[in-house]
């Protein structure tokens, strides 16, 4: 699933379309997080395939962990929080935006 599918788009002066900004929320940590150790150079689509069945939803634990947005990989040896109900995250950011 991609991040654009939160992302409102508006009609440019030549009536094409533009996507807006995507604001991300802070997510506070929560009780039902599963935290993972992680190693350098992690892959995040690696763990979204491990634990949402989806790949394509590395972003989720990006912003959740809020680390850099440009990068697939973890960069230094961490625990990463992994959220355990996945439609919370995709509602507070629906609510944002």
């Amino acid at each position: 699933m991609s991040r654009t599918r939160f992302t409102k788009t508006k009609k440019r002066f030549d009536s094409k379309q533009q996507y807006q900004s995507l604001i991300l929320p802070i997510f506070e940590e929560r009780s039902d997080d599963i935290i993972v150790e992680v190693n350098d150079y992690t892959r995040l689509d690696v763990l979204a395939n491990r634990f949402f069945n989806d790949a394509t939803l590395w972003w989720v634990i990006s912003a959740y962990n809020q680390l850099p947005a440009d990068s697939i990989y973890t960069t230094d040896k961490k625990n990463l929080r992994i959220p355990n109900n996945i439609q919370t995250v995709f509602n507070k950011i629906k609510d944002l935006n």
